[in-house]
């Protein structure tokens, strides 16, 4: 039998199949794309030491007096039983700026920055690591007077390979506007966004003197194993204590902040999975349908085939091929539609570039579930009696 001579005189119902296989690929390819870089997010290594870090934010009420300083509060914090480290600065995540950084390297353009700045032990609290230069020390921090300060930095190693096309930053040069660094080391890539695009390990950490003024933000503290908990109700007491103006909003893990941004992310793809299964019903059910219409029109065709000697296995090896070769056609044009949604996705919503498994996997899945859906109406196909047609004609 020729599978493709009766395709043209059904180009309807052949052209819709292909557009709804062709849809439904395009959307679940990039659903399923989403889901699993939301999922491997929660569980990306970020480029700290995220255990036993501890996070209190404490902020300044208006008219409000007592208010302690910056500097005294990071002494008193380091001082306390279970604590190890203590800095006042950005937490990685949740707070940062960005700069446009660019080098004395004239081959190179200027780089979107993210930016942690930190008082006190801030490297010793987030628990970096060195893979070139050295930490930032207090003795580098320019003097307050200085006309024209230059910053001392670490910067990740993503950073150093997109600024420096020699790959040698240590002691290089590096601005943003007016405002001067040099790299005194090189951290391995700490991020600033999950899931992490490549212009999410675009960091740098520079230091500050902690200030002898009232200035609210975030302190973190670094805890002996297992002493989180313990240390953070410490800290927070200590912090009301000599701060009675300022008021705490929340004391947590870094952990439990880890958690908490996961458990949104993972309602989203939970929510994603919803979408890719109603998805996958509604196109089993719009696929069976259709190809038991298409049946039904070309009922008297196969009764005069069968009378002709075509065998049942025949006839359904017949609508099997023709519904793969269609699925395929549509399965083909979707994975290009998801590759360019992706495309377009990268360029307008910072996703990043999706893997060619998935798009395989997606296509493969669909095309299983179109032959699938449409067995049991080539099944009936082929048990259709020549002469219950001819009585019927």
């Amino acid at each position: 039998m020729h599978v493709f001579k009766a395709l043209p005189r059904h180009f309807g119902i052949a052209s819709i199949l292909v557009l709804q296989i062709a849809t439904v690929v395009a959307v679940i390819t990039n659903c399923i794309f989403v889901i699993a870089s939301t999922i491997s997010s929660a569980v990306e290594a970020i480029g700290i030491d995220e255990r036993g870090i501890g996070v209190i934010q404490s902020i300044g009420v208006i008219g409000s007096g007592g208010t302690g300083t910056q500097a005294n509060n990071l002494v008193a914090l380091a001082a306390l039983p279970g604590v190890t480290h203590a800095a006042f600065g950005a937490v990685p995540l949740h707070a940062g700026n960005y700069v446009s950084l660019s080098s004395d390297d004239a081959a190179v353009g200027t780089v979107r920055v993210a930016v942690y700045r930190g008082a006190g032990d801030y490297q010793g609290v987030l628990g970096v690591e060195l893979v070139e230069g050295k930490g930032i020390d207090e003795g580098m921090l320019p003097d307050a007077t200085s006309d024209n300060p230059e910053w001392p930095a670490v910067i990740s190693r993503s950073l150093r390979q997109a600024l420096f096309a020699d790959g040698r930053a240590v002691g290089r040069l590096m601005r943003a506007g007016t405002q001067r660094y040099r790299v005194v080391g090189v951290m391995r890539d700490v991020v600033s966004a999950l899931p992490a695009q490549a212009k999410d390990r675009m960091t740098m950490l520079i230091a500050k003197r902690a200030a002898d003024a009232d200035i609210g933000g975030y302190y973190l503290v670094r805890t002996s194993p297992g002493q989180v908990g313990r240390a953070l109700t410490s800290a927070l007491a200590k912090l009301r204590e000599l701060n009675s103006g300022h008021v705490q909003p929340f004391s947590r893990s870094f952990e439990e902040l880890r958690a908490k941004q996961a458990s949104k992310a993972n309602a989203l793809a939970y929510a994603l999975a919803c979408v890719v299964m109603v998805l996958c019903v509604i196109t089993a059910i719009g696929i069976g349908a259709l190809t038991a219409h298409w049946v039904r029109q070309r009922r008297v065709s196969i009764g005069i085939r069968r009378a002709l000697g075509a065998r049942s296995s025949d006839i359904l090896a017949y609508f099997l091929i023709e519904n793969a070769s269609l699925a395929s056609i549509g399965v083909g044009l979707g994975a290009v539609a998801a590759v360019g949604i992706n495309r377009i996705g990268m360029a307008r919503l910072d996703l990043g570039l999706i893997s060619p498994s998935i798009v395989l996997a997606s296509s493969v899945g669909v095309l299983l579930v179109s032959l699938a859906c449409a067995f049991y109406p080539a099944l009936r196909a082929s048990r259709i009696s020549p002469a219950a047609v001819m009585r019927s004609l």
